[in-house]
């Protein structure tokens, strides 16, 4: 894979499977997608439902397809599928694999994927950051166990990224209560 990030528009789309589309890009490339080997876990789960698969719209803000409850795609990822589908089939095996797990001590809402919001258990002095702080994962190793968490002020401004173990974290859930609070410093 590559280190820079391209940056790309989906202008049109096209069901042409019950998984599958027609995407065409910004520049009129046009590539067909076959999702169904990746729609696991908590946020992709939901599409291997052929009816709510067929819900998918293009989002106006970021320029590509989004179903109702949030699920997307990055369109670089979609404009390299060849590139991308590998690593992505890896990881909805992961996930796959979570949501099929005997473990009775297993909930569901313990999965965290990339780009969730998840909040600090414990201080991270260097970086000014209290347990309870929220951070945004922007990858995930070790099975699943280890994070790289991003951290940002409510105006954008980075404050770092710090490799985190699970018991580091725990999921934004919806009944989750954030808190605000102003740095000492920056």
């Amino acid at each position: 894979m590559s280190d820079t990030h391209e940056i790309h528009f989906i202008r049109e789309f096209e069901l042409v499977g019950e998984h599958a589309l027609r995407l065409t890009f910004e520049d009129g490339f046009i590539r067909e997608v076959d999702l169904s080997p990746v729609l696991y876990g908590k946020l992709f789960a939901p599409l291997r439902d052929p009816a709510y698969f067929r819900q998918v719209r293009l989002e106006p803000d970021f320029h590509t397809i989004e179903w109702p409850n949030g699920a997307d795609f990055d369109p670089e990822t979609l404009y390299h599928w060849d590139r991308y589908r590998g690593d992505m089939i890896e990881l909805a095996e992961k996930w796959k694999h979570a949501e099929n797990t005997s473990d009775p001590t297993f909930d569901a809402n313990d999965l965290i994927d990339e780009r969730d919001p998840v909040m600090l258990t414990k201080d991270i002095p260097g970086l000014g950051l209290v347990a309870g702080d929220i951070g945004t994962v922007v990858a995930i190793k070790s099975d699943g166990n280890v994070f790289e968490v991003e951290f940002t002020t409510a105006e954008g401004h980075r404050l770092g990224v710090e490799t985190l173990e699970r018991s580091e974290v725990r999921p934004v859930t919806g009944n989750s209560i954030l808190h605000v609070r102003e740095l000492e410093s920056m």
